[in-house]
């Protein structure tokens, strides 16, 4: 007995030790954490706007120095197809369903629905400051960001939580066609593109942060530039570059046959000659912006090697979504097919294997646990998504998530997406099931034998499949946190 109880009362005094542990350890400043722990890496994160993953082949300096330097991604993907709700995801891990952030215009979208919600109080920037890291926001937030809510001017000096520093564009990047407005810390900003293009100037602000804080706390920066968005501002020095590219024609462009295609499909016209040449003008201009981008690329890398910042930074570079340049007669995003879902992913940094390539299935909800993992900070709960660290070394494990579910919700304030039905889908390595509750039509694509998605095979599959495919599409639409990893490994 004697023994037993000694034995107890040792335990308790170790316990209260190895409490009494952590909490000094929970409260070392940064720097005694990088002594004991080894300096913690810096994540740049290069964020894109309607960018397709086929542009990567126009930008050679992000090839050389990401692609090839680090790991490719070729099935990476958003779960929501529109620039606000995707950007609220990438904050926060979440499926649209969770984060409520459905469009880019108030009352079912935009900054106001994040920020009136209070879910700038935990993102990724949050998380990561409150571990001591810098963080910074350069170029591009939330859709309405600096807008009264219905969509007046209305400059303002608003910082988000978690963010140290602060560069945010304001406004609506169509309406700037020579004026634009930046929040520098607190203070307005007004520049003219005829002086410095703004991917430039994100540039130049990046660099500046880069070789001013070099050996000092690790940072994250989100650097988001606006290009190759519509209308596709790009500097004059690219003017006279590619006059003679031609608009990508895949047998999905201007299709042909619809007839299995939904309603809303089936009611789009075919392409009217001058609705092919405004597309191939776009096509040139968003080729000319992307190479501001490409340009600072280059220029931060050359900052981080210089500044010895280099081998301890992560470099991930990603889009918010893809965009339809007629495919499927389409044009603009928020649809579940490839051309709005599937986007860049690069990866560089320590330990990450060079001119590697994935195929795991890989989303925008995973960007915030990863950047976290990345970093050993632990997510909350209500994070969707998961880290995609284990993919980042030489041997990736083999089990990996099977599904993931894409949404969509109708908002008549959006005009962008105010003929798309509400649907949910399921994709998989190999198939796109959609559903569209509110006119009952389904579709069905195996995108092995049939990539472009062209005919619609739900009529006619197999009840096994469509079941399995409907019964993880019921899990994923209504999931939360862990459910949704657990929904994701059904299939």
């Amino acid at each position: 007995m004697k023994q037993t109880a000694v034995m107890a009362v040792a335990a308790l005094v170790g316990l209260l030790i190895w409490a009494d542990l952590r909490f000094v350890v929970s409260h070392q400043d940064s720097s005694s954490l990088d002594k004991a722990m080894g300096p913690r890496p810096n994540i740049l994160f290069i964020l894109t706007d309607d960018m397709k993953a086929s542009d990567l082949k126009y930008m050679p300096n992000t090839q050389a120095l990401l692609a090839d330097q680090g790991v490719t991604f070729t099935e990476a993907f958003v779960t929501r197809s529109l620039c606000c709700p995707s950007r609220a995801t990438i904050l926060r891990g979440q499926y649209a369903h969770n984060h409520n952030v459905w469009t880019n215009v108030p009352p079912d979208g935009s900054f106001w629905k994040f920020h009136d919600q209070g879910l700038e109080n935990s993102t990724i920037a949050t998380w990561l400051d409150g571990a001591g890291y810098d963080t910074i926001l350069i170029g591009k937030y939330l859709n309405r960001y600096s807008l009264y809510r219905y969509g007046s001017d209305a400059p303002t000096t608003y910082v988000p939580p978690g963010w140290d520093q602060w560069y945010g564009w304001e406004g609506v990047y169509r309406d700037a066609t020579t004026k634009y407005i930046i929040n520098e810390n607190g203070q307005v900003g007004a520049y003219y593109r005829s002086d410095i293009h703004e991917t430039d100037l994100y540039a130049r602000t990046a660099e500046r942060f880069i070789r001013q804080t070099a050996g000092g706390a690790p940072f994250f920066m989100y650097l988001s530039p606006n290009s190759p968005h519509d209308p596709a501002y790009y500097a004059q020095r690219h003017a006279d570059m590619y006059p003679d590219a031609q608009l990508p024609r895949p047998p999905s462009f201007d299709e042909d046959d619809v007839s299995g295609k939904p309603e809303w499909v089936r009611n789009e016209p075919r392409l009217a000659s001058t609705e092919v040449n405004k597309l191939t003008t776009l096509y040139r201009n968003r080729l000319r912006a992307l190479q501001t981008v490409d340009e600072m690329v280059e220029r931060l890398v050359h900052a981080l090697r210089d500044t010895g910042e280099l081998s301890n930074t992560y470099l991930v570079f990603a889009s918010d979504n893809g965009v339809h340049l007629g495919e499927h007669r389409l044009q603009g995003k928020g649809t579940a097919y490839e051309e709005a879902v599937h986007v860049p992913l690069l990866v560089r940094g320590p330990g990450v294997p060079k001119g590697a390539t994935r195929s795991q299935l890989v989303l925008n909800n995973d960007l915030a646990p990863t950047f976290a993992d990345l970093n050993g900070v632990q997510v909350p709960s209500f994070v969707d998504g998961r880290s995609f660290k284990p993919l980042l070394r030489a041997n990736p494990p083999v089990s990996w998530r099977s599904a993931f579910l894409i949404e969509h919700r109708r908002s008549a304030e959006d005009a962008d997406i105010l003929t798309i039905p509400d649907y949910n889908a399921v994709r998989t390595s190999r198939y796109l099931y959609v559903e569209y509750p509110t006119t009952g039509e389904k579709e069905l694509y195996d995108l092995g034998a049939d990539p472009y998605e062209l005919t619609n095979l739900y009529a006619g599959t197999s009840p096994q499949l469509l079941g399995d495919l409907q019964a993880t599409l019921d899990e994923l639409k209504s999931c939360a946190g862990e459910a949704c990893k657990t929904a994701e490994n059904g299939l």
